[in-house]
């Protein structure tokens, strides 16, 4: 019988509760894990048109590349890089990175990814990124990934201003690897991309104008970036949609900007992408990059190999230590396996198989700023959006 008094074994061990709770909530997250393998017969690929493919192409070349070695630990070295180069404005600007690299690279060539930052990346330093880059060192692959900007939702850009500085992040992404691929520490035959929430969103386009690109991990991602936007309850971009408001930019204006100015929909462009060299990770209860635009996502890949977990968007940290392991040991044995049959040559389409419209700079659109460059816009098939309302 008990003392009154006394603390049953739960008190006296509070941490050893919280514990046994955790293990009980990851295996629950673990045991609800469904898996479903990429499509036998992939379907047919749309390429990019010659037009979208040079949007994301670089024009210019990097030069003045410097790395600065900033930390180091028993696994990896990590160092502050950083390059110049021109922009569409004719000025230029400088690109700075973190590159880990593990011990392992400086004795013989180590593979590359590259990693692309959620939203609030600069806010809370990179921590997802650099959690992805130190796991990635422990299993002999290097990783680096661009700093990028505190607030790219800025109420003051508009959908032609944020898909500029969207085919700029793929360029300069593109500018990076082709530094790195000189390297002798870096086997430019093992080349992939981890992507994680927006991050994920921008490597689609990444990868669909990158064929060096073999293995490409995208977690939480979506595509349809106007319903997106609408159905998102993702603070930031809602603050962003409530500042465009008061800047007097009504729901269906915005809505109509990303509809007919955004090039780098994920939708199109993974349209362009054999699945084989994509993993896709989603969480059933994401509202931030709602679950439905994962799905989306999904079948214009052409149906990859998917791992959906019981986790909403902040809540799939709880599935981290199954999908990790899992996506690192996807990657190294798709790097291990022979080259598929062309499935990395990059694809092109004749002007007649997709709608072209001519350049547009003489034509207005209320609610648009000053944004005037612009070649070539690829309409996708109004089926890629099923919900255009925003707001």
């Amino acid at each position: 019988m008990r003392r009154r008094g006394a603390l049953s074994s739960s008190g006296r061990h509070p941490a050893l509760v919280v514990l046994g709770l955790g293990l009980v909530l990851l295996a629950g997250i673990g045991s609800g894990c469904v898996t479903w393998e990429a499509r036998e017969l992939a379907r047919e690929r749309v390429p990019l048109s010659a037009g979208h493919l040079d949007e994301l192409t670089p024009r210019h070349d990097a030069w003045g590349f410097r790395l600065e070695l900033v930390e180091t630990s028993r696994r990896w070295q990590r160092y502050i890089f950083r390059f110049e180069t021109y922009d569409d404005s004719g000025g230029h600007h400088t690109v700075r990175g973190d590159w880990y690299a593990p011990e392992e690279a400086f004795e013989e060539p180590a593979p590359l990814l590259v990693l692309s930052p959620i939203l609030a990346g600069p806010v809370d330093d990179y921590r997802a990124s650099r959690f992805l880059a130190k796991e990635a060192c422990k299993r002999g692959i290097s990783a680096f990934f661009l700093h990028q900007e505190t607030t790219i939702l800025d109420p003051t850009r508009d959908a032609l201003a944020l898909e500029r500085r969207l085919l700029e992040n793929v360029r300069d992404n593109r500018k990076a690897l082709d530094l790195f691929a000189r390297r002798r520490e870096v086997d430019r035959e093992r080349l992939g991309s981890f992507g994680v929430s927006l991050g994920a969103i921008k490597n689609v386009a990444l990868i669909a104008a990158e064929p060096r690109l073999r293995a490409n991990v995208l977690v939480l991602a979506g595509g349809g970036l106007t319903r997106i936007l609408g159905e998102s309850r993702e603070g930031l971009v809602e603050r962003y949609l409530e500042s465009r408001g008061v800047a007097g930019a009504k729901a269906s204006t915005v809505a109509q900007e990303f509809r007919r100015w955004i090039v780098s929909e994920p939708l199109v462009c993974a349209r362009a992408i054999d699945p084989r060299r994509v993993r896709l990770y989603l969480g059933r209860f994401d509202n931030k990059v709602p679950y439905e635009s994962g799905l989306l996502l999904r079948c214009a890949l052409g149906e990859p190999q998917t791992t959906v977990a019981p986790v909403g968007h902040y809540t799939a940290v709880l599935a981290i230590p199954g999908w990790v392991p899992s996506a690192f040991a996807w990657i190294e044995e798709r790097w291990r396996s022979t080259s598929v049959d062309g499935d990395d040559a990059p694809l092109f389409l004749e002007a007649a198989q997709r709608r072209s419209i001519p350049d547009r700079r003489s034509e207005p659109l209320d609610g648009v700023g000053s944004s005037t460059r612009w070649k070539l816009h690829v309409e996708a098939d109004a089926s890629l959006f099923p919900n255009e309302r925003i707001g």
